[in-house]
């Protein structure tokens, strides 16, 4: 019965490879190897609809629905902020993303 509980769950070891391909993609993004930061991005969704895993809100800001391109400001995405709604534009395939902003305690 003990023995179960120490081996890692199939889910545990996928989110720490997920984790470790995005830290992949931004590593090659800084050093301009876009392409390779796009096959990261793309093996690691892979991974979690395969393990049918909710990427984290995190991952999920940092590229684009559509044509999985990791997200580069000024070099693969553009970023706008009005009346407290940050959009973020893929300069690829046009897909626009929105978030609201949070207001900030001292403002309220």
């Amino acid at each position: 019965m003990g023995s179960r509980n120490r081996r890692p769950s199939r889910k545990n070891i996928a989110r720490e490879r997920i984790d470790i391909l995005f830290y992949q993609a931004e590593r090659f993004a800084a050093e301009g190897e876009l392409n390779l930061s796009d096959l990261c991005v793309k093996r690691a969704r892979q991974i979690a609809m395969r393990e049918r895993i909710r990427l984290c809100a995190i991952h999920n800001r940092k590229f684009c629905r559509r044509c999985c391109r990791y997200f580069v400001p000024a070099k693969t995405s553009r970023i706008r902020i009005y009346r407290g709604v940050v959009t973020v534009t893929c300069l690829q395939c046009g897909y626009q993303r929105r978030y609201p902003l949070k207001k900030r305690r001292d403002q309220r």
